[in-house]
């Protein structure tokens, strides 16, 4: 699967994924390649997830002397 999904795509499709799995209605070749391309979708979510926390972490520490008080609202 050469498509970059957002996080939240890839998530929606491994949740189709895994309906069609548990369903059981398919045949073995084709619940191979279901889960194969599932296992593509979360390993694109986790690196999306990843990259996402190391932005976390970057902001909350290039703001580690921010304080609510400072603002005037």
């Amino acid at each position: 699967m050469a498509q970059k999904l957002s996080f939240e795509e890839s998530i929606s499709k491994i949740e189709k994924i895994i309906d069609k799995l548990q369903s059981g209605d398919m045949e073995l070749d084709d619940s191979i390649e279901e889960f194969k391309q599932g296992l593509e979708l979360v390993n694109q979510a986790q690196e999306k997830l990843e990259k996402a926390t190391l932005k976390v972490q970057k902001i909350v520490k290039d703001n580690q002397d921010f304080k609510f008080e400072d603002m005037e609202l």
